[in-house]
C-alpha cells in the first residue's frame, strides 16, 4: 500500500478515503445503533444496493476537520467530550489522520486531520463548527474557559429553542463549539457540522436535489451572526449537516477549506453521476475496496464550496 502512495496524489486520497470509511464502518457496525439527535435511529451499517434507490437509507457517517496540531486537538476532544482515539493514519506524503468516536455510538465520528503534502492549508477560524450535545454545558464551557480558549456566548436558555441552555466556545483551532445541552444524557455527542457556504440557496439545492437531504424546519436566521439551513438524511441516522453563511459583517473565505464529510448511501456509483452532471470535480470515481472482509464501493467528489464528499456503499451487492 505505502508504495502505491508514492505514485501520485489520487492514489493518496484513495487510500485516505479508505481508511476513513473502514473506521466509519467499524462505528456503523458495531454494537450500539448509530444515533441522531438523542435518540436510537433504526438500522446499523451501510443501507444495501440492492433497493433500487440509490440514496436508501444514506446517512451522514464522519465528520473531517484539518487541525494545525493532532496531539493538542486528540487530547481536547478526549478531555472535553469524552470522545476516543479509534483509528490513526498515517499517509506519507499526503496527511495524518485520527478517527475519534463517541462510544456510546452516538452522532457520527470526528476525524483529526493534519496534511504533510507540502501545500498551503488554512487550520485556524476556518468558517464551520461543530455541534455538540452535551449533559451539562456550563460544565463544558468552563473547561473550555480554563485553557484560554475563546467563548463566544456564555450558556443560557434560549426561548426561540424551548429554553434550552446554549453556549458557544472554541477548539484550539478556532472551530466554533455550539453546546447544546441535555441533562438526561450519559455522554456526549456530535449532532451536526456546519460549513460555511457562499451561497445557501446553492449549496441547500445541491444538498437537498443531489444527495436527498431534508430541511429540518425553516431557515434559522441569528441577526449579526448567521443564517443557516438544518439538513438531515431522511433515514435519521447520523448526525445532521448545517449549511452557514456568516452575516456578522466579517469577511470569510468559503473556498476549498480543510473539512469534508463522508456518507454512506446505497449506490455510490449513481450518486457520483449526480455529482459529475452538476460540474463538480469528481476526485476519484468509485472503487470498490475490501474494507474488513467486506467489499465498499468508494466515491470522492467535492460539493459547491469546494469541500470534500465522499460516498460510500458497503456492502457491494453487484
Amino acid at each position: 500500500m505505502l508504495a502505491a502512495i508514492s505514485r501520485g496524489h489520487m492514489t493518496r486520497m484513495r487510500i485516505v478515503t479508505l481508511s476513513l470509511i473502514t473506521q466509519l464502518f467499524v462505528a456503523a457496525c458495531g454494537d450500539s445503533a448509530t444515533m441522531v439527535g438523542g435518540q436510537n435511529a433504526a438500522g446499523s451499517g451501510a443501507p444495501a444496493a440492492a433497493s433500487g434507490d440509490p440514496l436508501a437509507g444514506a446517512y451522514l457517517a464522519g465528520a473531517g476537520i484539518g487541525v494545525s496540531d493532532l496531539d493538542k486537538s486528540q487530547e481536547f476532544y478526549t478531555t472535553i467530550f469524552g470522545m476516543a482515539l479509534r483509528y490513526e493514519l498515517p499517509v506519507p506524503g499526503y496527511a495524518n489522520e485520527r478517527i475519534m468516536y463517541f462510544k456510546e455510538g452516538k452522532g457520527s465520528d470526528v476525524v483529526l486531520i493534519n496534511f504533510t503534502d507540502g501545500s498551503p492549508h488554512n487550520y485556524t477560524n476556518n468558517p464551520a463548527k461543530l455541534v455538540f450535545y452535551v449533559p451539562s454545558a456550563s460544565a463544558v464551557i468552563e473547561m473550555i474557559r480554563a485553557r484560554g480558549l475563546k467563548i463566544s456566548s456564555e450558556p443560557a436558555p434560549q426561548a426561540a429553542f424551548g429554553n434550552t441552555v446554549i453556549g458557544f466556545g472554541s477548539d484550539p483551532d478556532g472551530y466554533i463549539l455550539e453546546i447544546i445541552e441535555q441533562p438526561m444524557l450519559a455522554q456526549a455527542y456530535l449532532g451536526a457540522i456546519g460549513l460555511g457556504v457562499a451561497d445557501l440557496d446553492k449549496s441547500k439545492d445541491f444538498y437537498t436535489r443531489v444527495l436527498g437531504m431534508k430541511p429540518m424546519g425553516d431557515l434559522l436566521v441569528v441577526p449579526g451572526v448567521w443564517d443557516e439551513w438544518i439538513l438531515q438524511h431522511p433515514s435519521g441516522m447520523g448526525s445532521a449537516l448545517v449549511l452557514l453563511h456568516f452575516t456578522d459583517g466579517t469577511t470569510r473565505n468559503y473556498a476549498n477549506n480543510p473539512l469534508k464529510t463522508a456518507h454512506f448511501l446505497a449506490d455510490s456509483r449513481a450518486l457520483t453521476a449526480r455529482v459529475a452532471a452538476e460540474g463538480l470535480p469528481i476526485l476519484s470515481q468509485p472503487t470498490e475496496y475490501d474494507v474488513l472482509g467486506t467489499k465498499a464501493l468508494i466515491g470522492l467528489a467535492r460539493d459547491p464550496d469546494g469541500y470534500q464528499l465522499e460516498m460510500v456503499t458497503t456492502p457491494v451487492t453487484n
